[in-house]
């Protein structure tokens, strides 16, 4: 946040937008790349961020979940277990099962298993 506070006027917008993100009251579905914006300035992006910022959507909207999947693939992030589990559990749990079925296969091609607590959704 050190580089970011020479822009006072973005402080606290920016670090409410953080905290409202992840603690679910800021709607990730609305600020998606703001908040992917904002991440990035105050912290490494790398695949555990992503990661959570795909839970946050996967709770509430799965298309936009995958926009950011395909973002992140497009910047060089390679997908985990994590990542692959997350998109399986979110699709099962809006009860789209086809494509969540299509996302563990993609998911058991790459060598990954699903968490117990997927299994125990599906």
């Amino acid at each position: 946040l050190k580089e970011v506070q020479n822009d006072k006027s973005s402080d606290s917008s920016l670090l409410g937008l953080l905290i409202g993100a992840f603690s679910g009251r800021v709607r990730v579905t609305q600020r998606v790349k703001d908040l992917e914006e904002a991440i990035e300035k105050c912290f490494p992006l790398n695949i555990y961020t992503y990661n959570m910022l795909l839970r946050r959507l996967s709770m509430s909207e799965m298309d936009l979940a995958c926009e950011l999947f395909n973002r992140m693939c497009q910047r060089g992030y390679e997908p985990n277990r994590w990542t692959y589990d997350i998109l399986v559990h979110g699709f099962f749990k809006h009860g789209r099962k086809v494509e969540a079925r299509r996302w563990a296969e993609e998911m058991f091609q790459k060598g990954f298993d699903l968490t117990e607590r997927t299994q125990l959704l599906i």
